[in-house]
């Protein structure tokens, strides 16, 4: 018995030389934990101008100079002018009148700046049915209203490959058609820049 506590005794003399030992271990050990945290900072840093460049090209096109009459709705990756048909055609008709092609006009300008984007023409109207020997249903009326407008761009030097026109009729209503202020909101035409992909 007192043999085996001679080897206790200088087990504290072992553990008191490792002592030093440890702190000198501690500090490599910290070191290295900050060391990832500014990669990591760095990565977000990196996500954050990956975003801005998505939005200078919408930024940058001249919407200061467009028509008043001309909603601009900007949406992720798209940018939509919107304008009422009131001003654009007469009613029931698809042939742009005079104050529709000085509105569109304005709006040249701005969709030849932004030359990689596609362009997206949608005519939309409101429930009131129509039936007349050129426009059967609201399908044509709103279609032939889209039509127009390509047309018109393209003679003003848009490049037709960039363009379709859509129309929706009475299916995507912005507002409720009960009121006549509802109905006069849900007959417009869209013209949507769509970013590159």
């Amino acid at each position: 018995k007192p043999a085996q506590q001679n080897p206790e005794t200088p087990s504290p003399t072992k553990e008191s030389r490792a002592t030093p030992i440890l702190p000198v271990t501690r500090p490599n050990i910290v070191p290295p934990l900050p060391l990832p945290v500014p990669p990591v900072a760095s990565s977000d840093t990196s996500q954050t101008p990956k975003a801005e460049p998505e939005k200078d090209p919408l930024e940058g096109l001249p919407l200061d100079r467009l028509d008043k009459n001309i909603e601009v709705v900007v949406n992720q990756g798209s940018v939509s002018f919107r304008i009422s048909s009131e001003i654009l055609f007469a009613s029931g008709e698809a042939n742009l009148s005079a104050a529709g092609l000085s509105v569109l006009a304005r709006l040249v300008p701005v969709l030849n700046g932004a030359a990689q984007h596609r362009i997206v023409v949608e005519g939309h109207t409101d429930n009131v049915p129509i039936q007349t020997e050129r426009f059967p249903s609201n399908w044509e009326l709103s279609t032939g209203r889209a039509a127009s407008v390509v047309r018109y761009l393209q003679s003003q030097g848009i490049a037709p490959a960039r363009m379709r026109a859509t129309g929706y009729a009475d299916t995507r209503p912005l507002a409720s058609n009960d009121t006549p202020q509802g109905q006069a909101q849900n007959r417009h035409v869209e013209v949507i820049l769509e970013a590159p992909k």
